[in-house]
């Protein structure tokens, strides 16, 4: 009987929660997972509209599902709904992950932060004591602040369109933090040679957009590590002008595994195969590109 039992034992369900998710990566990468590693459990995208978010969460838990990924636009909107709220998750206001328990206790967490911080620790980076500016000042940016605080950065320059909105980010966010935050006012050329780190956390340059560039290239200089949360294209425009500058250029793809691998975690308590993730992303949108 106990055998029997083993061998039908009903898959852990996992997903995804967001408005639109059509090219989410997500379920390629956790389904990845749960293959490698043998892992009885499936990974679905959920499109759902605002006005059925609450009945789309509560379904989650009657299926019940073991977790779930929440994306755009509602990293926000599912706070009011967890039971409990992992420190960087209440920092920056936003959740991307959450673990059910017993089929009803949301505990929610950030692992966008998590992703950042991987990206520049495992390529060795020591960021102690460097200046970055990031440009953008929305969600992506928030996690940039709280993970380059987490990474020693001293000082953290904002560019934004709207000056008014980049005030804001400073004010929830400066008490909260050790790292200095600056905000621009278009004076980019008085500390374009200060910084160390130049970060772009807009959309800009990506997919079906992939030849605008957030900044001139007369900004970017060698000595300069440019980080890209876009990952598709896989080398935006900026990172290729990064490197025909001689400078170090980091893709938004490590943040995207990175941020997958750190909710594997919460959810299973086992490590990922990260490089395995890495290589089916990478080859799902060089495969994009080859359709386009």
């Amino acid at each position: 009987m106990n055998h029997f039992i083993r061998k039908t034992r009903l898959p852990l369900k996992f997903g995804l929660i967001g408005k639109p998710v059509e090219h989410s990566l997500s379920p390629l990468m956790m389904n990845t997972v749960f293959n490698e590693l043998k892992i009885n459990a499936i990974y679905v995208a959920f499109e759902v509209d605002e006005s059925q978010f609450q009945d789309a969460i509560k379904g989650l838990s009657a299926l019940k599902f073991s977790g779930f990924n929440v994306t755009i636009p509602y990293k926000e909107k599912i706070i009011e709904f967890c039971d409990s709220i992992g420190k960087k998750a209440s920092i920056v206001n936003a959740v991307n992950t959450v673990k059910i328990i017993d089929g009803e206790c949301l505990k929610c967490y950030n692992t966008d932060v998590d992703g950042v911080v991987a990206t520049f620790k495992r390529r060795g980076i020591d960021t102690k004591g460097m200046e970055t500016l990031i440009i953008g000042a929305g969600g992506a940016a928030k996690s940039l602040i709280i993970a380059f605080d987490m990474l020693g950065i001293k000082k953290i320059f904002i560019l934004n369109r709207t000056k008014t909105r980049a005030l804001m980010l400073a004010k929830l966010l400066q008490s909260r933090i050790d790292a200095k935050i600056v905000i621009l006012d278009g004076e980019i050329e008085n500390i374009i040679e200060e910084v160390d780190i130049i970060a772009n956390a807009t959309p800009v340059g990506m997919y079906p957009n992939i030849h605008e560039c957030p900044l001139p290239e007369t900004f970017i200089l060698k000595d300069h590590i440019v980080f890209d949360v876009v990952y598709n294209p896989i080398e935006t425009k900026l990172l290729k002008l990064a490197r025909k500058k001689g400078a170090v250029a980091v893709s938004g793809v490590d943040m995207l595994v990175y941020q997958g691998a750190a909710t594997v975690r919460i959810w299973l308590n086992v490590d990922p195969p990260i490089e395995k993730m890495r290589k089916v992303v990478i080859n799902k949108l060089r495969g994009w590109y080859n359709q386009s």
